[in-house]
């Protein structure tokens, strides 16, 4: 019986690159535009807003408003190449910044003053993603790039199935000034507080009889291009 020819049709494609510049050829993406829980919390008894139309962030007699975004992740599986935070913005009377978020589930915690206090603290410490100026911009489709360590930090959380934000003034001291960013709930918002989310997933296919096999000599698929030149 004669063999099959089996075809290939290659693609080529010629990119001038500028210096610092790199090339990256349709990365697998994910647009999470539904979050699991966001809100604010108050300082004055540690409460939480989670239903309402607006995060809210900044002074408000004396009192603080600091607020969080929570996505389900489970649906991502592979190298975090870029992770970009999309929102519409409403008012900004004080720029703010973006926090990690990475000791304090919110959806879990408890709605009670502890368990505020717990969201409020953490939206307020450890690294700053991003901090732009004129965050929050206000109008439709705003974005914020939250970086190389967000990246790495959600790396680590897909392993946990969640990945949250805290959103905090530049400065609380400043009586009186608020910044607000549209809500899930608020009728028309376009987009909900979105997580963008760009990753490699290494090379698929079938060896030694298993299909996309979790590590190839005890490496990550992940991390492999290409098997004996297959990519």
């Amino acid at each position: 019986m004669p063999k099959k020819l089996l075809k290939t049709d290659f693609v080529y494609g010629n990119w001038k690159l500028k210096d610092g510049e790199s090339l990256t050829i349709d990365p697998a993406s994910q647009t999470l535009d539904d979050p699991t829980e966001d809100g604010y919390i108050g300082n004055d008894g540690y409460w939480r807003a989670e239903t309402g139309d607006y995060l809210e962030m900044g002074s408000y007699e004396g009192w603080f408003r600091r607020a969080y975004v929570e996505w389900d992740v489970s649906s991502i599986s592979g190298t975090i190449t870029d992770t970009i935070f999309k929102y519409h913005g409403s008012v900004n009377t004080i720029d703010c910044h973006i926090h990690e978020m990475l000791g304090c589930q919110p959806s879990v915690t408890p709605d009670n003053a502890a368990g505020n206090q717990l969201i409020f603290d953490e939206a307020g410490e450890g690294t700053v993603y991003a901090d732009p100026v004129g965050f929050p911009i206000p109008g439709i489709n705003q974005q914020v790039d939250l970086g190389a360590a967000a990246d790495s930090d959600l790396q680590s959380q897909l392993a946990l199935d969640w990945f949250a934000i805290g959103i905090q003034s530049d400065d609380e001291g400043a009586y009186g000034k608020e910044s607000f960013i549209n809500s899930e709930e608020k009728a028309g918002v376009t987009p909900p507080p979105t997580l963008y989310i760009e990753y490699s997933v290494g090379w698929m296919g079938k060896i030694s009889g298993i299909t996309n096999p979790a590590k190839i000599l005890g490496i990550p698929v992940t991390d492999i291009a290409k098997v004996k030149g297959i990519a």
